[in-house]
């Protein structure tokens, strides 16, 4: 019988299920990959708090909604951290509610599969590759998996982001369309800088339209579901749902952040530094993909710009790029790549499919005959993924130092949960001496002073009185009331949290002798010898003597002490020189009246 001419073989497909003869089947990777991510995520079951800003964050949720009282000396650190992330506060609310103290913890367990569940379909998606790429890039970004070890908003909003995306590309009904909207509009009240693919989800919501009418309408869809989201928000709250005045704030936010000594280069180094440490192990995976990415983009150009395969490719490799252009200088550390990842884990399946899985395969079904070797990218691919032992970028420039960073390689990272959950007990450390501190207060029976001296410290104390059920009152000692928060329990417990860190501004240290001899040191020689107490920085800015008595994992502080705090202080203040005032009190008080004027201008 004579076969068509024009029938062709059949097409050859990566299957999941493995052979008799395989040397290395595909279920045998599938174990394999689960084994790895499992292991990988052991640090969730320890998750603990990255810095102040996320013990704030759960503070404002058990607050809600009195969000000044989180900060009522500086405005712009409620404002800010308020309403960059509202969303996110609002969604953890009731679980802090349920559950003082748990909440963002809970939070992050019910993200945590909608998130990466939600970045494999996408993954799978935007790459047509199989599902086992889609899930093994989970292992190659780092991110993706460091994410969860820590309490973040990052996460959360990106849940909602990326299942937006894949309603937009699961369906053009216009049903879908304005659910992606609403998904969009929910990730933008989470976090901010979800703004930033905006523009990504108006191109997808008209793109493939054989009219202007149907674009019309699918844009008319997807607006109408983000606007009712932000309709709602209103009635909770105006100010969260004005996007105008959020995007102010933070301006204004990251101008006094911004350090103007900063450099170009720097900024570029450290932004470096941290896409190191975000996606670092999937460099060589990211960079394979990429260029598989313009060999289908150009295999399809003849079909032009209306080609999906041809125009997809294109956006997926200049979305990233344009971004970081907008954003460059900004990622002071790794989660700020969040953004990013979607586009980098589809470049990532790519390359995992036909550099990785599929050799493996091929590997495994001809080792007896020695005849099939793996490729040199797959041994880079898996080189990076597998050994440990490149060191981070900082070990050969200064890059600042984020309390997150916690593994000491950029390859191999899969092998370091250990390092993690050593990172995490930093902070149970923390917590631990604040209700000892807690504990402490209540022994001494008077009405105490607390020190603290960095952010984290300082949100960590706040968010453990909190949990514990004081609340913020106005100060009722006047040594006490311009420096410091005055926190009552209801069983009668009092005590003043004396502040010594600004956020925001530089010249940390400056700032804290400043306000150590403007107020700090007035408290707490009001206070009883015995009700005085400095709690444990994680890193003290103000240098500490040996006549500091330990009492339940807290210091207490003597009258030499605070002698010698007040001592060093006008030592900060006479070496810094700020103001050009020769006399440490009235250079004090001009510091802190820039700050004030800086920090409570809204």
């Amino acid at each position: 019988m004579i076969q068509p001419v024009n029938k062709r073989p059949p097409k050859q497909k990566f299957t999941t299920k493995g052979t008799r003869n395989s040397g290395v089947a595909p279920t045998g990777l599938w174990i394999g990959v689960l084994i790895l991510l499992l292991m990988s995520l052991r640090p969730t079951l320890t998750r603990s708090h990255v810095e102040g800003f996320s013990y704030l964050t759960e503070t404002m949720s058990l607050l809600l909604p009195d969000i000044a009282s989180t900060d009522p000396l500086w405005g712009m650190i409620h404002n800010f951290f308020y309403l960059s992330r509202p969303g996110t506060i609002w969604l953890m609310a009731p679980l802090s509610d349920l559950a003082p103290g748990s909440g963002y913890d809970l939070l992050m367990w019910i993200i945590l599969p909608i998130f990466m569940g939600g970045l494999v379909v996408l993954t799978k998606l935007w790459s047509k590759t199989t599902w086992l790429a889609s899930v093994a890039t989970l292992l190659f970004l780092p991110i993706v998996i460091d994410a969860q070890f820590f309490f973040n908003d990052n996460v959360v909003a990106a849940s909602f982001a990326i299942w937006g995306l894949i309603l937009l590309e699961w369906s053009r009904r216009l049903v879908w369309i304005f659910a992606a909207g609403t998904l969009l509009s929910i990730a933008l009240l989470c976090r901010l800088d979800q703004i930033l693919l905006l523009p990504l989800f108006l191109f997808l919501t008209v793109f493939g339209s054989r009219t202007f009418a149907i674009a019309l309408q699918r844009s008319a869809a997807f607006l109408s579901g983000a606007i009712m989201i932000h309709l709602l928000m209103a009635l909770v709250d105006p100010q969260a749902a004005n996007v105008m005045f959020r995007i102010e704030v933070a301006s204004a936010a990251d101008t006094l952040w911004d350090r103007g000594n900063v450099n170009l280069a720097t900024k570029f180094y450290r932004d470096l530094s941290a896409a190191l440490l975000a996606f670092g192990v999937g460099l060589p995976a990211i960079f394979f993909g990429f260029k598989i990415m313009e060999s289908r983009r150009r295999l399809a150009k003849p079909d032009g710009w209306r080609s999906r395969t041809h125009t997809l490719p294109l956006i997926l490799m200049v979305y990233p790029a344009l971004i970081y252009g907008i954003t460059l200088g900004k990622y002071y550390d790794p989660r700020a790549f969040m953004t990013l990842i979607p586009f980098l884990a589809t470049a990532t399946a790519l390359s995992l499919d036909q550099f990785v899985l599929m050799p493996l395969v091929r590997y495994g079904n001809e080792f007896s005959s020695k005849t099939e070797k793996l490729s040199t990218r797959t041994i880079v691919i898996l080189g990076a993924f597998l050994v440990p032992g490149a060191p981070m970028l900082s070990s050969f420039y200064p890059v600042p130092y984020e309390s997150e960073n916690a593994i000491p390689t950029l390859t191999g990272r899969i092998w370091f949960s250990d390092k993690w959950m050593e990172w995490q007990n930093a902070f149970f450390k923390l917590e631990n001496h604040t209700v000892a501190l807690l504990y402490a207060i209540e022994d001494a029976d008077t009405t105490a002073a607390v020190i603290s001296y960095n952010w984290t410290e300082e949100r960590a104390l706040q968010n453990a009185l909190v949990i514990a059920g004081y609340r913020i009152l106005p100060p009722e000692l006047a040594a006490c009331s311009e420096y410091a928060t005055y926190w009552r329990h209801p069983n009668g417990a009092e005590l003043y949290h004396i502040r010594s860190h600004i956020p925001f501004l530089p010249d940390s240290t400056t700032n804290s002798a400043a306000i150590f001899l403007e107020g700090g040191q007035a408290c707490l020689n009001e206070m009883r010898p015995e009700a005085r107490f400095a709690l444990v920085p994680i890193t003290s800015p103000l240098p500490k003597t040996d006549l500091v008595e330990n009492v339940n994992q807290t210091y207490r502080l003597s009258d030499a002490e605070i002698s010698a705090l007040a001592h060093t202080s006008r030592k900060i203040l006479l070496q810094g020189n700020v103001t050009g005032d020769s006399d440490p009190e009235i250079e004090a008080k001009k510091i802190l009246e820039a700050a004030d004027a800086a920090l409570n201008a809204q």
